[in-house]
């Protein structure tokens, strides 16, 4: 004997319940977030598998219908009806909360270098733009500092790319920790980091640059079984009214340059002349 699932109306038409099964397996996927379509994908597969068994116990030889009474019947309805909308709204409560889980996540992924975890060169220079800005504006006081990991391709040649990137992180993690608060650290590209150093005179980046130097100096970068000695050289560049996010940056390329002309393991500090003079 079979006994089907379901209620009858008043007018003794039989309703399958395990039709809402089917329902929900078809529409879900409307309002949950393809980027969770593994956890989606489960719960679709047992509301379908649920159908589907019934579906055969339907068809199958001699079945009988087991009829409940009218009160019995109008509960069935509501809690099924209460029941299926409580599956739909917690669906799309849920959708709700992922698409803003993935939205920040989009947005750090887009702001964030994957590999240090630091501001990307499109937010350093986003970042670069407004700050010039509003010290042309209020005439503040900036420095830019640029970092060079010195002789990384060494690093790389000797031990590997994969410890080339634990030595890059290492590099980020102790700038992070050694800059000063407020201070924009970010990878610039390859070993080349950068430090916008807001509200800053020289004689305190040339302070903040040379403790990010000594904490790099004295923090050897442990991977494995290697202790490998980390040094970088640094180019300071002041900036001054009128001078453009270029100017500045190759300012600040320019006494990078000077550090690893001088034997690397250095701060070097750009003149860099008034757009006035």
């Amino acid at each position: 004997m079979t006994v089907l699932i379901g209620i009858v109306s008043g007018q003794g038409t039989f309703i399958n319940t395990h039709f809402y099964f089917l329902a929900f397996s078809l529409t879900a996927p409307l309002i949950v977030p393809i980027t969770h379509g593994k956890r989606l994908a489960v719960l679709c597969l047992e509301c379908l598998a649920v159908y589907l068994g019934l579906e055969y116990f339907q068809w199958a030889p001699a079945p009988e219908v087991l009829q409940l009474p009218a009160d019995t019947v109008k509960r069935l309805e509501l809690l099924i009806t209460v029941s299926c909308s409580g599956i739909l709204f917690m669906a799309f409560y849920i959708s709700e909360s992922f698409s803003e889980e993935l939205e920040i996540r989009l947005r750090t992924m887009a702001s964030t270098d994957t590999l240090t975890q630091l501001a990307n060169r499109r937010t350093f220079q986003t970042a670069l733009v407004r700050a010039l800005a509003l010290a042309q504006r209020n005439a503040t006081p900036m420095c830019l500092a640029i970092l060079d990991v010195d002789f990384f391709k060494r690093v790389n040649d000797t031990y590997g790319h994969d410890t080339g990137d634990a030595v890059l992180q290492h590099v980020a993690q102790v700038m992070q920790s050694a800059a000063r608060g407020g201070d924009l650290v970010a990878r610039f590209g390859g070993e080349e980091f950068v430090v916008l150093m807001h509200d800053c005179v020289v004689d305190k980046a040339l302070v903040a640059a040379e403790r990010i130097r000594l904490a790099l100096q004295s923090t050897p970068c442990l991977v494995g079984v290697h202790t490998i000695a980390v040094t970088a050289s640094i180019g300071i560049a002041q900036w001054h009214v009128g001078t453009e996010a270029k100017q500045w940056l190759e300012a600040a390329d320019n006494a990078l340059y000077r550090a690893k002309q001088a034997g690397r393991n250095r701060v070097e500090l750009a003149a860099l002349a008034s757009s006035a003079a």
